[in-house]
């Protein structure tokens, strides 16, 4: 089982790729999508929208 937490790959291209999640899923659903990016070099960052898995407030996000 996987669980709902953000995930952060990072890349060798320089090039970064935020992924956001629909309304009925989370970043655990982004996981495939955000190896396939990492494998071809992209830094992949996917994150939980407010209300999907594991939000801890924008204090989370380190903004």
């Amino acid at each position: 089982m996987q669980t709902n937490d953000q995930k952060f790959y990072e890349g060798t291209n320089g090039i970064a790729v935020l992924l956001i999640h629909g309304i009925t899923s989370g970043a655990a659903q982004m996981i495939p999508m955000a190896k396939f990016l990492n494998d071809y070099g992209y830094s992949v960052w996917s994150v939980n929208l407010a209300g999907h898995g594991t939000y801890g407030g924008f204090a989370a996000y380190n903004l």
